[in-house]
């Protein structure tokens, strides 16, 4: 694990972690954004400044996964952080070097799907992106094909709220220009040319996560001192100590009874968030 670091306080807005596989696909925004490589050994190279983080994951969906495990873990945890997935992607028409935000995004090997909440104006056209195990060279499907997005949207999802995760990708092969055409420079120029709806979108998404009410915080040590719970379930309660709080108003969340398993404790949190009585607004 890597130790966290404390130095980068982030700015107003949210902290921005960019994600992207491949170096070329880095180059012009550590340029732009005029970022520096991290000191020290890291499993992963990354660039950072005040209030932003680049993570160069490698390709594919594992590689992915892991590297937004481990920028979450190295900057420690920050309410409403801004995560965006910058690269290309194939397309079966679309012009090259044209931008793409991501409306939908779809495991081709699992069938999972995620729907990015775009609650911004954006800069450029948004479409589904696929993401594949291969290289796609068919693009049968009216959509971008990628190997990252679906790994990008599972994992950072746990780490921030779906408003503030997105993938923004880049034409760089189709029909016309195939796959294996791509050399690093004409990557590094396709996402030079975007740095402009880059921007734009780094600029909504932080302005919104400014807006965004902070979660209550809430103390799980006497839950699991009392009881084992996995990583996933410490997740679940967290969620269901936050739901009490928001839905309970000034409650007492009574004692717990004398349950014997973790996932008991969950349904019995569950049950008494569920019947609590729904206050609704006085008619205008």
């Amino acid at each position: 694990m890597p130790p966290s670091v404390n130095r980068m306080s982030g700015c107003n807005g949210g902290f921005v972690h960019f994600i992207v596989a491949l170096p070329a696909e880095a180059k012009p925004l550590v340029s732009h954004y005029r970022l520096k490589r991290r000191p020290g050994d890291d499993a992963f190279a990354i660039f950072e400044k005040e209030g932003i983080s680049l993570t160069v994951s490698g390709i594919g969906k594992a590689a992915t996964a892991n590297a937004i495990g481990y920028t979450q873990v190295l900057y420690g945890k920050r309410r409403n952080s801004v995560w965006l997935n910058i690269g290309v992607a194939g397309h079966h028409a679309a012009p090259l070097g044209s931008a793409w935000i991501g409306h939908k995004i779809t495991d081709a090997e699992t069938g999972r799907r995620w729907y990015p909440g775009i609650c911004f104006r954006t800069h450029c056209p948004s479409a589904e992106i696929r993401t594949v195990a291969q290289p796609e060279t068919e693009y049968a499907l009216d959509c971008l094909y990628d190997m990252e997005a679906s790994a990008f949207a599972e994992s950072a999802c746990r780490f921030s709220t779906g408003e503030l995760v997105h993938c923004i990708k880049v034409i760089s092969d189709n029909r016309e220009s195939v796959i294996w055409d791509i050399d690093p420079s004409r990557v590094s120029a396709y996402v030079e040319g975007a740095i402009g709806i880059i921007l734009h979108t780094k600029q909504a998404l932080r302005h919104l996560a400014a807006e965004l009410t902070p979660l209550p915080e809430v103390d799980t040590a006497p839950w699991t001192a009392r009881w084992h719970f996995t990583a996933q379930q410490r997740l679940q309660l967290e969620k269901l100590l936050r739901r009490w709080r928001v839905s309970s108003g000034d409650r007492v969340l009574p004692d717990p009874p004398n349950l014997e398993r973790s996932r008991q404790v969950l349904a019995w949190l569950d049950g008494l968030i569920a019947a609590l009585p729904v206050h609704l607004p006085p008619a205008p």
